[in-house]
């Protein structure tokens, strides 16, 4: 905070902060304003409550121009500077509610600032958080969860300027029991809002089916993957797009296909033929989404699994329907019919399914974790990650330490096959030897031009030095990297691989961010981007 020249120090403690009269009751000082909203994102079965607050006199406008580089997207909320918006987010520790921190965002010169503050064990007042964001395992009595404390640039990668910042502070969230006419009511906003339905709740099972699944894709998936969010599939899951223009149904995965036969991105009346689905139902490498969740939302993949089983059949026969007759005789005690199951990732996910609501400890239900434990395929061993309540996480999450990995050896044979599994994602943009993709820089000799060190730091910060050649550049509607430009024509190759020809004239724009994303070793563990390493090392 600035005020006459001055710096102040910003709030260490929650109760500094002067949005709550007495943090141990979260009772907000006059001029705060708690609020609601009618969906919520999966958030690892946590529950928050939610406050705002906006300087004496002030209100909300709305943004009359687009300019989501500074994260001003038309008829979206514009707060002034000094604003705060804080969620505080709880879950039941064996019966008992604890409040585990409160996510504050904070408007200045503006931008908006993401802070975190962390609970004490007596529940009393929160601490503000490092930089650096840390795991935290919590015994919830029958399970175990690894809570991430996202660091402030994990919370920017889904609070980002593509999103307006503001994921759920927004006329359809806030439209229920008649509060938004309330706000209005109360000055809070600057001028008439526009006219905006209310949003579905994805766990309402009166509400439309297809509404319920887009809106759940719009909550969890969409601050990335909507053009220049931060995803790097090519499809998009916002909610005012016809399904048909999201490049969802029925389209190749660009990220790999998870060693799934005839995989599509969501391959209609197939979920378990289906990327997006496997990725939801997984834990582990390869897991979306990426940041903000350790745990399956099974509610979640049940909506996804009735959503695309209802969509018309294409081409092969559904996985549910091929393999019915082995899950009946696995059912009914042939522990053999396992061999077939746990044979392909699409019948293992189905599988995987089935054991949604059974006693773990029927003898063939133990008999199937067993086998998955034992899996070499971390395609089919992940999806049943879920059912090991005991299980703990030791993934490097998104702010490894960089001194933990360069300390410790790595082994070539090993980082060789994470390089190239598809949910490393490496192969997919970076060739080697003539292995992989060639949308990025080839690798063949990188371990000539770079120490160990500097590898790790090209990939933990993809978009301190980007090579000209591989600069992002954005031409109408399309984004990739510039493949011939002459006084005919320019064409420009996507992540996908298409190539898109466009008019000699077309304007482009340099991004200032990476085509590879931050985060890509978060799904690793020490040892494993330790043998990346020593891959990438050797390539000479």
């Amino acid at each position: 905070n600035e005020a006459g020249g001055r710096q102040t120090q910003f709030p260490q403690r929650l109760s500094e902060t002067g949005l709550f009269t007495d943090t141990r009751t979260l009772q907000p000082n006059p001029g705060v304003q708690p609020y609601t909203i009618r969906a919520h994102a999966w958030a690892d079965g946590t529950t928050s409550t939610r406050v705002v607050a906006v300087p004496g006199g002030k209100s909300i406008d709305l943004f009359e121009r687009n300019d989501p580089y500074r994260g001003y997207l038309k008829n979206h909320f514009r707060f002034p500077d000094g604003s705060v918006l804080a969620k505080t987010v709880s879950i039941s520790i064996q019966g008992q509610p604890q409040r585990l921190e409160t996510q504050v965002l904070h408007r200045h010169h503006d931008e908006w600032h993401a802070y975190n503050y962390i609970w004490n064990d007596a529940q009393t007042d929160a601490q503000l958080a490092p930089n650096e964001g840390r795991n935290r395992m919590l015994d919830l009595g029958s399970s175990k969860l690894t809570w991430r404390h996202a660091s402030r640039a994990e919370c920017t990668q889904c609070h980002n300027n593509r999103s307006a910042n503001l994921l759920a502070f927004n006329p359809p969230q806030l439209n229920l029991d008649g509060q938004l006419d309330a706000l209005v009511k109360g000055s809070w906003f600057k001028q008439a809002l526009p006219k905006h339905p209310p949003i579905a709740d994805p766990y309402d099972p009166k509400a439309d089916l297809d509404r319920r699944a887009r809106t759940y894709l719009q909550l969890n998936c969409t601050h990335c993957h909507r053009r220049g969010g931060g995803g790097t599939a090519v499809f998009e899951t916002r909610l005012e797009l016809n399904l048909a223009k999201t490049q969802l149904v029925n389209h190749p995965p660009t990220q790999g296909t998870l060693g799934i036969q005839g995989a599509m991105v969501i391959r209609s009346g197939d979920p378990h033929r289906s990327t997006l689905y496997h990725r939801m139902a997984r834990l582990g490498p390869g897991r979306m989404p990426r940041i903000g969740s350790n745990a399956v939302d099974v509610r979640g993949l049940q909506l996804m699994r009735e959503w695309i089983t209802a969509m018309p059949a294409s081409g092969l026969e559904p996985v549910a329907t091929a393999q019915t007759d082995t899950l009946k005789a696995f059912q009914s005690g042939k522990i053999s019919a396992l061999n077939t199951l746990m044979a392909k990732p699409e019948h293992a996910a189905f599988l995987a399914d089935a054991l949604e609501n059974e006693d773990p400890e029927q003898l063939n239900i133990r008999a199937a974790r067993s086998f998955a434990a034992k899996a070499t395929d971390p395609n089919i061993r992940d999806l049943f990650r879920r059912y090991n309540p005991q299980q703990t996480d030791k993934r490097l999450g998104a702010t490894p330490d960089p001194a933990a990995i360069l300390a410790l050896t790595g082994q070539v044979a090993r980082g060789k096959q994470v390089f190239f599994r598809n949910t490393t994602l490496c192969a997919t943009c970076h060739q080697v030897k003539g292995e992989g993709r060639a949308f990025g820089p080839d690798l063949t000799r990188i371990g000539a031009r770079a120490t160990r060190a500097q590898l790790l730091d090209h990939i933990l910060h993809p978009s301190k030095v980007i090579h000209p050649e591989f600069q992002l550049r954005k031409a109408g509607n399309h984004v990739g990297l510039i493949v011939r430009r002459n006084d005919r024509e320019l064409i420009l190759r996507d992540a996908a691989g298409q190539q898109h020809t466009l008019p000699a004239k077309t304007n482009t724009q340099v991004l200032p961010t990476s085509a590879m994303p931050p985060g890509l070793l978060a799904t690793l563990t020490t040892q494993q981007a330790a043998d990346l390493m020593a891959y990438l090392r050797s390539l000479k």
